[in-house]
């Protein structure tokens, strides 16, 4: 699918190859080779940022861990509203105090 870049001056450009090579040609000619060049640069150090972070296990969430810590505290309210049942009266405090360690844990 092709992306159109609207310009100030009423002009616009069809971009129909790669979107990272069409802007920067698109920076090339309307802006000056600095400005290319510094695009190429910011870039640059933004797929560097990415690797180090992929390379080094500290990006990305890790979803196991967390729908465990989930699962964790879902078993803990069923633990603890069960045990709340099998009390002859309800509590209400205890009832409560059940909900606000649910809230604060998700």
């Amino acid at each position: 699918m092709a992306d159109v870049l609207y310009f100030p001056d009423g002009g616009h450009e069809v971009i129909l190859e790669n979107r990272r090579d069409a802007l920067r040609r698109v920076l090339d000619e309307r802006l000056g080779r600095d400005t290319a060049e510094l695009f190429d640069s910011v870039l640059k150090e933004v797929e560097d940022e990415l690797e180090e972070l992929y390379t080094s296990g500290k990006g990305g969430d890790d979803y196991e861990k967390i729908s465990d810590g989930y699962y964790n505290t879902l078993v803990d309210v069923r633990n603890e509203l069960s045990e709340a049942l099998r009390k002859p009266r309800l509590n209400r405090k205890d009832i409560e105090a059940i909900f606000g360690d649910l809230n604060r844990n998700l």
